[in-house]
């Protein structure tokens, strides 16, 4: 498999700063600090507008509001979700675990 043009040099920096992030999480945690890493996968919003109109009936189930992003990334800043920590989270209606469009 040969990756698009710059696509390298993406994942290793996202794959780098992911890492910090979990460290943080781990080193930090026993002084009140944690970190998560949200994951979302298709939001209506931005750049993928144009994306998401051209795949709509393959994607309409995957979809992510952006109020719903905010209201994901709102949980997990309240003192309830503190047993999440050091870990990544996937917003996307479990598009990307199955690869299948219903």
């Amino acid at each position: 498999m040969h990756p698009n043009k710059g696509q390298g040099l993406y994942i290793s920096s996202k794959m780098a700063i992911e890492a910090i992030y979990r460290t943080i999480g781990i080193e930090m945690f026993e002084k009140g600090i944690s970190s998560i890493i949200i994951r979302p996968g298709y939001i209506s919003s931005g750049r993928s507008i144009d994306f998401i109109e051209d795949k709509m009936n393959l994607l309409k189930n995957f979809i992510i509001t952006p109020d719903e992003l905010a209201e994901v990334i709102l949980f997990f800043l309240k003192d309830e979700a503190i047993c999440f920590n050091a870990r990544e989270v996937e917003i996307d209606r479990g598009f990307f675990v199955s690869k299948r469009f219903f």
